[in-house]
This record gives C-alpha cells, structure tokens and sequence, in this order.
C-alpha cells in the first residue's frame, strides 16, 4: 500500500520519503525501528529505589533506528481461547480482552513511502489512575538475578525476582536531543539529531491513544518507578548483596527491528535492605502443600521462595517450582548467596481414579518427514532447529515460534489449548510435529463430534497431549478417525473403526485412507509396498474448499517463502527448518493430489 506523496516542509516524512536516508545509501529499503533500553536510567539510584521486598524501578526505551515504531489495533479481539471479530469491553470472567495489533513496517521507494502490516502480538486496556489506556503487552521484561559466570547468555541465569510488566502505551514522550544519554549506541556513543538517521520520522507525536501509539526515530517512551507495574517483587528470606538487574525491551520479539541483538541491558545492584546475612534462617516453607492429585493427568504443582542458584527436590527435580504427579513425601534444598536453606517436607496424595477415557493407538508418517533409508521421521524441526511452538532457535536473534498447538489459525480454527505454555524442554527428542485428530459418526464434516491437537512421534505414532480425546461417557462403538497437517494432504480411515475394550487402534502406516464412494481420491502416497504416508505439498489448506488437494496455491505459498529459513514455515514440505529446492520436488511431484475428505 503507497501512502499519499504530499509534499510537506520536511523532506523525511510518512508522507515524503524524498529525503529520508537508507543505510545502504539506495533509494528503496524498509525504514525499521531499533529499539534499546537506557542503561543510564537504570543505574540513577534514585529511580530504582530499594524497599523490604520490593525494587522500583524506571525505563526508557528509544528508537535509535532508521524508521519509527508505528503498532495498529486490529479488529480481532482473545479471550482466553475465544476470539471475537467485533469489539467487546469484558470477558466472560470479568477481565479486559487482548486486542491483536499490527506493526507498521515503512519503506522507502525513492521519493514515496509505502508500508506493510504485519502480526506483532496484543494490546490489553489498563486501568487505574495512573493508566486508563491500552497498553502493548509484554514490552519489558525485569529480573534481578544471580550471575553464572559459566553462562553467557544472562537470560539463563538464575533469576530471583522477576516482573514482566502489564505493557507500555508506546508513545513519544521526550526525545535524544533533550535527554543526552538516554540514547547510545552499542559502544556507548551518545546519540542525537545529528547521528541518528531520519530523526524525527514519525513525527514526534505518538500518544497513549490506542490509535496512535508508536516511538518516532530519535524519540523515548519512559515510564518511571512510581507508576503502577514498574516494580520487581523479591521473594522474602532473599539475602542482602550483589545481583544483576537484566531488563529486556520486546522480550517476545513480536517486533521487527533493525537489530534484534540490543534489546538487554544489565547493571551490578547492591540490595540493601532485604535480609542480611546475619539474620538469614536457613528455613523457607513449601508452597502448595496439602494438594491431591486428580484424575485429570496433570499433577500439583509446588515451590519454594525463588531466592537460590540452585534448587534440589528430593525426588531430583532441579528448578524453583516442579509439578508431581506422584504421591509422597517432598523437601528442597536450596543454595543461595546465604548458604543452603531447606524446606520443610511435604506430604502429596492421590484420588483413586477410574478409566473413563477410550484408550487411542494411531500410527501414521508424514511423506515430507519420511527417511526411507531410516524407516522413521526426521525431528530436525524439534532437535536440530528449535522451531517447534513455544521453541527458541539457537541464536538471539532469531523469532521464537509462540507456543502452542499451531492450529489456531484458518483454516482449522482449533481452539485447544495444549501446548499454550511450552517451551522447548516440553517436546520429547522423538517429536516431529503437531498434528490435528478428529473424530466423526460419518463421513461428513458436520459428524464431526472431537478434535484434538496431538503431537507425532518419529516412529509414526501419535502422542496425545489430551489424554482423554475420547471420553467413555459418548457411548461411541465406533468412530472415523481423520488426521490434518499443516502441510500435508488430510486423510481419514476407510471405514468406521471399532471401538473394542475401552480401546481404540488404527495404523495409517500400514493401509491406505478413504478415497471417496467412487473411490476417486488419492488417498496417501505409496511409498513402498507396506508403508503409506500423507502427500506433501499441501501448504495452503484456506484454499483447499471441499475437501484437500495440491495446487498452484501451494506452489505459490512456496516459491514466496523460498529462501527463508529457521522459520516454521508452511512450505517447509519437508520439515527441515527452511524454504528450498527440496520442498519444491515434493510440490513438482504430488501436484493433482486430490483427497474425498470433507472439510
């Protein structure tokens, strides 16, 4: 989309980008944003006062880079897992709804100025006295944590308070010109009008209005430690001493910017008014003690005070909060500055529970993922790449895929929740990606009476995430079973499957699927005389209307990713982390496969 090439006073405007200076000296780049935190407000004392149990603190994150941050509310509207196309004020369990916005990407095309939207997380209302706005979610991340100094990467040292703030309304509060200091470079240079390229783009006018929040170049949002969420809780019994405050602008990475690399300052604090080392017990107590384990498979959950390095359970496990899922007697020992502090022990039990879900047994192999040679999948997506939902790839740099299961989007529109709070030490090393398991009466779409998210194993088994995907209570005998991948031709059983003893078995591995009453479908690829797999290829699934099928769409999907990698990406057809020519030959090969399964 061009915006309109009005000529204004100012040759560098969102209107004129006549005089607006690209890095590269050409006449058409993107004019990103590049935003930093003040490390000399953060080590102002006086904006970072020390109170029993609590650090106040101050930030100011401006826009060093060569274009102005812009986000733009959308019409999509979360709460929890519903989402809603019109604007509502509360959700069902009376709090304020997220609200998906955009960033406003700039570009240079000689003298005129153009721009691309693109997905850059939510924006949520705030209230109170102090705010009374909306504000972008997430967009600083504080900790004060104790220093590794076997670890680089300071965000995995240990933290021992931490506070991710509900969100800044983004606006241009004062400027580099005005605040020497705020602004500097990755060698500390000061920066200002006169070295910071396109100063001013943006106009200087950004506000905590929801429809004009951003950071123009050259400008600074702060939000200093008296007002509401500027604040670290520390845990009590933490000891009095030397720890590092880690801030991080954009922890999510949700925004594109010039250098995704300086988004972290940190400095050396000395808390004071905590507890001395004098006075330190050696004696913290167990949260979540006294809870029963349900029949619902997801354990209790218990913790101690997050003020150690290291933290031992008696059952082995090695982080500050732990879920158990089986009864018995719990302690931890903890290591903290003070020396070691132990907990008191805990007794955990258990309901008697009864089988009241269908035991569910599916194999079935991905073509794309298929090593014939090996006679199993390839997990590069999850061992190698980390791009797997709730994943962060090896290096900073790169965009960490948001967590959970990634069916939430069209044209599936599977609102479960498994998966939403993964991270990378969740997925077993034999996962090779999700899938989408469905279960209907008939053949037809509207039968349908379950769905589930599932992850895939290498071997072609399917790991149920929901453990109970089909109660006991429906009273099914027997069931169509449907898989979906977000790039491989869907497929069903040919026929119903019993349900025999509480248990439910199908092997796609072995046969081939349902091809429609004539028999006119493809069905899945043959890929030796015993083993079938689903076709690759099919990258564009909103396109496939009645039912799935490989086409010139799913070609175009790839030739516009081609190039790119470390992205979990649709066109990646053969699930190796990248857009390239071997995606393509699974396109070139399986163009025509139409499936009889309806959507």
């Amino acid at each position: 989309m061009l915006l309109s090439s009005i000529a204004f006073s100012q040759d560098c405007t969102l209107e004129d980008a006549s005089g607006c200076i690209c890095d590269d000296s050409s006449d058409e780049c993107y004019l990103l944003p590049n935003m930093v935190l003040s490390q000399d407000i953060l080590e102002d004392t006086i904006l970072r006062p020390e109170f029993p149990g609590v650090l106040r603190i101050s930030a100011s994150t401006p826009n060093i880079g060569q274009g102005p941050l812009r986000v733009i509310p959308s019409d999509v509207f979360i709460c929890g897992t519903d989402t809603s196309y019109t604007p509502i004020d509360e959700c069902p369990d009376g709090s304020f709804p997220q609200q998906l916005i955009k960033q406003r990407i700039y570009k240079k095309i000689s003298g005129e100025m153009a721009y691309e939207d693109r997905d850059a997380g939510f924006m949520t209302y705030h209230g109170g006295l102090d705010h009374g706005h909306m504000h972008v979610d997430g967009w600083n991340y504080y900790t004060i944590r104790i220093e590794d100094t076997l670890e680089t990467n300071p965000l995995n040292w240990p933290i021992i308070g931490e506070q991710t703030k509900m969100g800044f309304c983004l606006a241009d509060i004062d400027n580099c010109e005005e605040r020497p200091g705020d602004c500097r470079d990755e060698e500390g240079e000061i920066l200002g009008a006169d070295n910071i390229v396109n100063f001013g783009l943006g106009g200087g006018e950004y506000s905590c209005d929801a429809d004009n929040q951003g950071i123009s170049v050259g400008y600074t949002d702060i939000y200093y430690y008296n007002i509401a969420g500027m604040l670290i809780t520390i845990p009590n019994g933490t000891c009095n001493g030397t720890y590092k405050l880690v801030m991080q602008v954009d922890p999510l990475n949700q925004i594109l910017e010039e250098n995704e690399n300086d988004n972290i300052v940190m400095i050396d604090i000395e808390l004071t008014k905590q507890t001395p080392v004098e006075e330190f017990s050696g004696f913290v107590f167990i949260d979540g003690a006294g809870q029963v384990i349900g029949c619902d498979g997801e354990g209790v959950d218990l913790s101690v005070p997050r003020i150690g390095s290291h933290y031992l359970w008696s059952n082995g496990d090695t982080t500050y909060t732990i879920n158990v899922t089986e009864p018995g007697f719990y302690s931890c020992v903890i290591t903290t500055p003070c020396g070691e502090s132990l907990s008191n022990q805990v007794l955990i039990t258990a309901d008697i529970c009864e089988t009241e879900c269908v035991e569910i047994e599916l194999g079935v192999y991905l073509e794309g993922a298929y090593d014939i040679n090996e006679g199993k999948m390839r997990t590069t997506l999850n061992t190698e790449r980390k791009l797997l939902p709730g994943q962060r790839p090896p290096g900073m740099s790169l965009p960490v895929t948001p967590a959970g299961q990634p069916y939430t989007i069209a044209p599936w529109n599977y609102g479960g929740i498994e998966g939403f709070d993964w991270d990378e030490d969740a997925y077993d090393k034999e996962v090779v990606d999700w899938v989408l398991v469905s279960f209907r009466t008939d053949v037809a779409k509207q039968t349908e009476v379950m769905q589930t998210a599932a992850l895939l194993l290498s071997d072609g088994k399917v790991d149920f995430v929901n453990t109970c995907a089909l109660p006991l209570e429906m009273g099914l005998d027997s069931i169509y079973i449907l898989i979906e991948h977000r790039n491989h031709v869907g497929i069903m059983s040919g026929e119903l499957v019993s349900i025999e003893n509480e248990v439910l078995q199908y092997d796609f591995r072995v046969q081939n699927s349902y091809q429609g009453s004539a028999g006119s479908g493809s069905g899945q690829n043959p890929l030796d005389s015993t083993t079938w797999a689903m076709f690759a290829g099919d990258g564009d699934q909103v396109a496939d209307i009645q039912s799935y099928d490989i086409n010139g769409f799913d070609k175009l999907v790839w030739f516009n990713d081609n190039g790119i990698f470390n992205l979990y990406l649709p066109s990646d057809y053969n699930l190796d982390g990248e857009a390239s020519s071997p995606d393509k030959i699974y396109w070139d090969r399986n163009n025509g496969v139409t499936s009889r399964v309806t959507k």
